[in-house]
């Protein structure tokens, strides 16, 4: 696992696209605003995340699992959609073997819908060097 690790450490420090477009980071922020409005979630929590600090919280959690939905990457059931998962990070990353790595480590389906959500966002965050943010 160390070695899958470093593997990816290395892999996306070298990786060129980790950026999102300008239309892409406002559907973002649309998304975060509606599931914000529904979680109830309050702005630092949705903030601490962001920043790797993924609070124990029943809020934030609902949160991650609105827009996970909304960006398709969990259906309504809360099933991880690892095509969806593949197709979205490996243009984030630019690069598929990267994205593979990183859906084999982290797609992984919990308890429930929202602590599946919680899980895989933070075993990403937690996992890339340069903490890619997928929320």
């Amino acid at each position: 696992m160390k070695i899958v690790l470093a593997f990816l450490a290395l892999a996306v420090i070298s990786a060129q696209g980790a950026t999102l477009t300008d239309a892409q980071k406002e559907k973002l922020l649309e998304f975060h605003r509606e599931c914000k409005e529904s979680s109830g979630v309050e702005q630092i929590v949705i903030d601490d995340a962001k920043a790797g600090k993924y609070a124990n919280d029943p809020k934030i959690k609902a949160h991650l699992f609105c827009v996970s939905k909304k960006i398709g990457l969990q259906n309504e059931a809360g099933e991880i959609q690892k095509d969806v998962m593949m197709a979205k990070l490996s243009a984030l990353l630019n690069d598929q073997e990267i994205a593979k790595k990183m859906v084999e480590l982290c797609a992984k389906p919990d308890s429930t819908p929202e602590e599946t959500s919680y899980s895989v966002l933070k075993c990403y965050y937690q996992n890339t060097p340069d903490h890619v943010s997928l929320i």
